[in-house]
């Protein structure tokens, strides 16, 4: 876990490069710490996008909800998660992400 030092969180630019990433995979320059970046480095970009549902500031960044629709041969996939990131600026040291469940649907 990263110290953190006092800086008030710029969550908005945080929010727009954490969707970003969860869309492509690729994160921007700075957006996450190493050891952060390492936890998600398993992650794969969606190849049906993601659907955010709401996003709310807190006093360390913000939670957002949302959902990433995954297709692969004849299956549909949709992943209903939240996450909790930490931002010190707009890089995110601390993220905890949560998967609230998966539906499957045949093509």
């Amino acid at each position: 876990m990263t110290a953190r030092t006092e800086s008030t969180p710029d969550a908005t630019t945080a929010v727009a490069q954490v969707i970003r990433y969860l869309e492509t995979g690729v994160a921007a320059e700075g957006l996450f710490t190493e050891d952060v970046a390492a936890e998600l480095a398993v992650r794969d970009a969606v190849s049906g996008g993601i659907r955010v549902a709401r996003v709310d500031p807190t006093d360390l960044g913000f939670t957002m909800e949302f959902e990433r629709l995954s297709e692969s041969d004849d299956r549909h996939l949709l992943d209903r998660e939240m996450l909790r990131a930490d931002v010190v600026g707009s890089t995110v040291v601390d993220l905890a992400l949560y998967v609230g469940g998966i539906r499957v649907r045949r093509a």
